[in-house]
């Protein structure tokens, strides 16, 4: 969409409040834009643009209620939708809505259930859609932006869902990232970081039924 609106020099571009924007017309104009340039990927999707996100970063260990606390706020909103890494968990949020009598759909890379009147989708993070407004949106395992196969994917979501709020949660060590990429976008953010609800409490005993089970090649 963006690259259509350069090539017909569409009245988009003053919607866009960004210098980097005014560069890359002024670069188009004159005759010398470059396609393979991909170092404003923030501009690839001006509809993110138009907004001044309130973005809020949800970040601690396994079992903190990060993901729960920014559900709640999914839960709560008109419109919205919750970015995963897995079709379980795009499908535990839409049923979770459902339940909660949030209608929600469901879209992964092999299913599709749409329920009459829903304004919430759960998805997997390479079905999520940046052209629809949102008010509330939820990227699950933000840590996966540094994953080589799968880490455009959540930039994507990160840099491109157009939604007033956008809950990111993941581990502790990706608000770096985060802050670095969101430098470009004139966001707000907002770091929230949580503390284990319960220890991790080893067991007094080695589970010998498992091991006389095992076979070779098999790592415990």
């Amino acid at each position: 969409v963006y690259i259509r609106c350069l090539l017909s020099d569409s009245d988009l571009h003053p919607l866009v409040n960004s210098a980097n924007l005014n560069f890359w017309r002024g670069n188009h104009n004159s005759g010398k834009f470059d396609f393979t340039d991909m170092t404003h990927p923030h501009l690839w999707y001006p509809n993110a643009r138009e907004k001044k996100r309130n973005v809020f970063l949800h970040v601690g260990p396994t079992n903190s209620g990060k993901t729960h606390n920014a559900l709640k706020r999914l839960e709560a909103s008109s419109s919205g939708v919750y970015c995963g890494p897995l079709r379980l968990l795009a499908r535990e949020v839409a049923e979770r809505l459902n339940k909660a009598s949030v209608p929600c759909n469901l879209t992964t890379g092999q299913e599709r259930e749409e329920i009459e009147g829903a304004k919430h989708s759960s998805v997997t993070v390479e079905m999520a859609d940046v052209t629809t407004e949102y008010q509330c949106a939820v990227i699950d395992e933000i840590q996966m932006v540094g994953c080589r196969t799968r880490g455009c994917s959540f930039t994507r979501a990160l840099l491109g869902l157009c939604s007033d709020e956008l809950h990111v949660c993941g581990d502790p060590a990706v608000v770096p990232i985060i802050q670095r990429l969101l430098e470009a976008t004139d966001d707000v953010v907002t770091i929230q970081y949580y503390e284990r609800l319960s220890p991790l409490v080893p067991l007094k005993s080695i589970l010998l039924g498992l091991f006389q089970t095992s076979r070779q090649g098999i790592a415990w």
